[in-house]
């Protein structure tokens, strides 16, 4: 019994090929007649055996084992096998550096050129996103950021108590495309990126919590950016400034004595010194915002022919602008012209924040106009004929004594309406607009606009579905932020009570509508699902009757992707 087991816990030890071959060999021995080798092997293997047995079952584990060597046939199989092994150790390196030319070759964001490609990462970090992840990407990447003048050209100097200093370590000493210099080893390290590009500057002298008062130009903080300006302008004498802002006045007026502001492009400051030798230096300048304070040097003897855009920052009248001829762009608080009239003949773009004074401006080719606010009831009216105005875009300034209506504007292409105060206001505003006056006034047809933008306005959706069914230019309709129901989408599914089908196709609501875009504003009492039904039958709708929807878009909260419904139904 003892034999048995230990033969049995010797075949357990025995690798397979052991096994397999011992086993062919008891095979044979039963056939042939052994010689005398074989004789003196089992009287050895039954001597071990015998003492084997006399072990305890703890010691069993601890003998040495006898595995046979491979057969030289078995030797001769695996030679090749070996051979090939090592031939493809050999051969894997390149065949890795292959795939990855491979990978290289076919991956389109590589076979971008870096020109290319940095202009990508430009528009990436301008909106607001940080210059250090593409650079974390790859080399490429790195080399392609490093390429980009104006993600290295932009300083802010700042004490180190500025109120956003925080924001800036957050990022590594960077907002947005701006380094954060507050100490001298910040300004540096700052020039050494911006090799021989021009500079963008941007000096701030405020100080304190942002959660508290602030404080300007405190002497300590003058004395710092002065001391980091002189570094800036000794270190690299022939450099350029292209854009300044500069929110001090007690700045000294020597720090930029030696600089060059020729090629100074953008001026921001309420620094006479400053803004007197930019006007007075450059000829590529083209943008300045300006205070009342420095309207009476932009005089008659001014060399201003080359500024095309005027931001004014307070509510300074307009006749201060009145030699500024050559206007292209002007953004004000208020039209206050004090009783004159002021002409822009090339004006293309005008932003004003409040209607309240009168219009006190000529711009005959007026393209975009956008009115942000208004400040009380308006003591002005009359009508203002704007014959090239293709745009009109009206911020919080849906009131019951809206000024929209004294717009005349007939090639008027796009009108956006955004920001309503209260839903009884915004009701009593558009109403007036389109629906109270018919077609009887010129200036109700001119506002009725080939695309019409509505957002974040307070009002039902039927009630809107009402007013707009007015419309009869409008082509494109984009909702955003205003819709809560499937109200609206029920309301534009149905067409007069007439019950003869010419007359049904011939007063139906928007009937050269071909593009309906929204986006759903969330409510807890109506689902999606439901909205989404009712637009599905007002594409079903104007398809009957023969005025098809060529798109209706909607996103619904809570998703991030956009419904085709007009493609789902072709698809259906």
């Amino acid at each position: 019994m003892s034999q048995r087991r230990h033969r049995q816990l010797e075949n357990d030890m025995d690798p397979p090929e052991a096994s397999v071959e011992k086993s062919n060999w008891d095979e044979g021995n039963h056939r042939e007649k052994p010689d005398a080798a074989a004789r003196d092997q089992s009287v050895l293997a039954s001597s071990v055996e015998s003492n084997i047995t006399q072990v305890p079952k703890k010691e069993v584990s601890s003998l040495p084992v006898c595995i046979p060597y491979p057969s030289a046939q078995e030797i001769r199989q695996k030679r090749p096998q070996v051979a090939q092994w090592n031939a493809n150790y050999i051969t894997l390196p390149s065949e890795s550096r292959g795939t990855r030319q491979e990978i290289l070759e076919f991956a389109p964001i590589r076979r971008l050129p870096l020109e290319l490609l940095s202009t990508i990462i430009s528009m990436h970090v301008e909106d607001h996103a940080s210059v250090w992840e593409p650079m974390q990407v790859s080399k490429t990447w790195r080399s392609a950021t490093l390429l980009v003048p104006n993600l290295w050209n932009s300083l802010l100097l700042c004490s180190p108590d500025w109120p956003n200093i925080k924001k800036a370590k957050e990022d590594r000493g960077r907002i947005g495309t701006y380094d954060v210099c507050c100490a001298e080893v910040h300004v540096r390290r700052a020039l050494a990126r911006t090799r021989s590009h021009f500079l963008n500057l941007q000096i701030s002298s405020m100080t304190g919590d942002p959660r508290g008062p602030l404080s300007y130009s405190t002497q300590p903080t003058l004395r710092l950016i002065s001391h980091l300006l002189e570094i800036i302008r000794t270190s690299l004498p022939a450099r350029r400034v292209r854009n300044l802002t500069l929110d001090s006045k007690e700045l000294p007026d020597t720090v930029f004595a030696d600089w060059d502001f020729s090629m100074l492009e953008e001026i921001k400051t309420s620094n006479e010194y400053a803004f007197d030798k930019a006007i007075g230096e450059s000829r590529s300048l083209t943008t300045l915002y300006v205070s009342s304070g420095l309207l009476p040097k932009l005089g008659p003897s001014a060399n201003i022919g080359h500024i095309t855009k005027i931001h004014m920052v307070d509510n300074a009248p307009l006749i201060g602008l009145s030699h500024c001829h050559f206007l292209t762009d002007l953004t004000v608080r208020a039209l206050r012209g004090d009783g004159e009239i002021v002409a822009f003949p090339r004006l293309k773009q005008l932003h004003v924040s409040n209607l309240f004074t009168g219009w006190t401006i000529v711009c005959p080719n007026l393209v975009h106009l956008q009115i942000t606010g208004t400040s009380g009831r308006s003591t002005w009216s009359g009508q203002v004929h704007l014959p090239q105005l293709r745009e009109l875009v009206y911020f919080y300034a849906l009131d019951v004594d809206s000024k929209l209506m004294c717009f005349d504007v007939p090639n008027l292409r796009v009108l956006k309406l955004a920001y309503g105060v209260t839903s009884y206001i915004t009701i009593q505003a558009l109403t007036k607009l389109w629906v109270n006056g018919g077609s009887t006034d010129s200036y109700r047809q001119h506002l009725d606009p080939q695309e019409l933008i509505v957002k974040d306005i307070f009002i039902a959706s039927e009630t809107l579905c009402g007013i707009l069914r007015h419309l009869t230019r409008c082509k494109e309709l984009r909702l955003e932020n205003v819709i809560r129901s499937s109200g609206f989408f029920q309301g534009m599914s149905t067409v007069s009570s007439e019950e003869k089908d010419e007359i049904r196709a011939a007063n139906p609501p928007l009937p050269n509508l071909t593009n309906l875009i929204a986006e759903i504003r969330e409510s807890p009492r109506v689902p999606p699902e439901r909205i989404l039904i009712a637009a599905k039958r007002l594409v079903q709708t104007r398809r009957e009757l023969g005025i098809p929807l060529e798109r209706l878009s909607i996103k619904t909260p809570g998703n991030e992707g956009w419904r085709e419904l007009v493609q789902e139904g072709d698809c259906e």
